[in-house]
């Protein structure tokens, strides 16, 4: 285990030294390739503004782009760079703690992305009958409270569709996992 948390530790590195390099890294090409300002020789574009603001609307419903708010996000964008270059400077980028953050990172979301992916694929082949959706209404404790089959049906087949879904990737999940050449050295 050490060698290829070693070597995974190397990757992460290089990957992102890389990253520190080359503008644009880890990102789609800027839509608007103009430069507003540099930190230190890195570009920021017009389009790493845009990313910003456009975050910043969607978390906040209130928020207005005005030339004060650009400037604010331009500030924040620059503090980040320069920020990101000392750490790096410094070599925090090489000690563990930070990789492992990474690693887990990296890790989560490449397995969030291939449950979304493989969610994807089942949704084109998966969906409730009408005959499932009839016994799943009459299976319901709650369904006068809640109310006609009429009404629910469009959440029951919803429902149907998803448990079908999960079904299909733990079945997929555990295929996968008997083929695998799995071996535990140590009994816990």
């Amino acid at each position: 285990m050490p060698n290829n948390f070693n070597m995974f530790k190397g990757s992460v590195l290089i990957i992102f030294s890389l990253c520190m390099l080359l503008p644009g890294c880890g990102r789609s090409k800027p839509v608007d390739k103009s430069v507003i300002a540099y930190v230190n020789n890195e570009p920021i574009y017009t389009a790493d503004l845009n990313r910003e603001l456009a975050l910043k609307a969607r978390q906040n419903p209130i928020f207005k782009i005005t030339p004060e708010t650009e400037a604010a996000q331009l500030e924040n964008i620059v503090n980040r760079k320069l920020i990101v270059q000392k750490a790096m400077e410094k070599g925090l980028a090489r000690e563990d703690r930070f990789v492992n953050t990474i690693k887990t990172y990296w890790e989560q979301t490449l397995i969030r992305d291939f449950i979304e992916y493989k969610q994807r694929e089942f949704k084109n082949y998966v969906f409730a009958t009408e005959e499932e959706i009839k016994n799943y209404y009459d299976n319901m404790s709650n369904k006068e409270t809640l109310g006609t089959l009429d009404k629910l049906r469009p959440e029951i087949a919803k429902r149907i569709a998803e448990e079908k879904e999960n079904k299909l990737f733990e079945d997929w999940f555990k295929k996968e996992k008997t083929k695998a050449r799995i071996k535990i050295l140590k009994k816990l």
